[in-house]
């Protein structure tokens, strides 16, 4: 099943295409939007102002994995080095869910995650492009078989617009990164492919906290003591 993701044909797949190549059904992207919204929306002004994006953070991921996982075609569940991350190994994907800045969703926008990222996130982002067999462009020396068992991350990014009143999300190929600002932290920058959705209405009873607070989510990676 890998073998239809790793190819040059991908690249001219349309959007709808390339899902169906990874085993992603739109439905499962668009649900976990839909309710990642609702529980943000939830959230009381007696919480702390981060409440509601960490709901959405928790629902979104929640909520993508319980779809995936009931398509019954390979995708599993992985909580690594504090990452809660959705894989298929048969197809070498995995998928991250995290909240990115305004230009999300924008096709002619050039997205960045919204927090920084630690060293899993690097060593993956990295990994995806130097990966042996690009996924849109030539094979190098090595063969399809011996690139199947690598894992491609892809990553679901969202952003709530207050101004435009609606959740914009793509699921994209991260390829490069930059610094973040914050020691040891860096923020995804660049990507070889994406997949655009349509966005999703916000009801207008929001709750619309200061601009720094609007994508808020937990951040953490855990290093094992065995790495040190």
């Amino acid at each position: 099943m890998a073998i239809a993701v790793l190819s040059q044909e991908f690249k001219l797949l349309t959007d709808s295409q390339k899902l169906d190549a990874m085993g992603i059904s739109p439905s499962a992207v668009e649900q976990a939007m839909w309710k990642a919204s609702r529980e943000y929306r939830s959230a009381s002004e007696l919480e702390p102002l981060n409440a509601g994006g960490s709901r959405a953070s928790f629902e979104a991921v929640r909520t993508l994995r319980e779809a995936l996982l009931s398509m019954a075609n390979g995708w599993k569940i992985l909580n690594k080095h504090g990452q809660c991350l959705t894989i298929n190994p048969e197809r070498g994907l995995s998928i991250l869910v995290t909240s990115g800045d305004k230009d999300t969703g924008l096709v002619d926008g050039q997205p960045k995650t919204k927090n920084g990222k630690g060293a899993e996130t690097k060593l993956q982002v990295s990994a995806n492009r130097q990966m042996s067999f690009d996924l849109f462009g030539e094979p190098a020396n090595q063969s399809e078989e011996e690139c199947i068992d690598k894992q491609q991350t892809w990553v679901l990014l969202y952003y709530f617009d207050f101004v435009k009143k609606e959740v914009r999300f793509e699921l994209s190929l991260p390829v490069a990164f930059q610094d973040s600002g914050k020691q040891g932290k860096v923020k995804i920058s660049d990507w070889k492919d994406r997949i655009y959705f349509k966005p999703i209405p916000l009801d207008d009873a929001a709750r619309v906290n200061s601009p720094s607070e609007f994508n808020e989510e937990p951040d953490i990676e855990v290093v094992p003591k065995d790495d040190f």
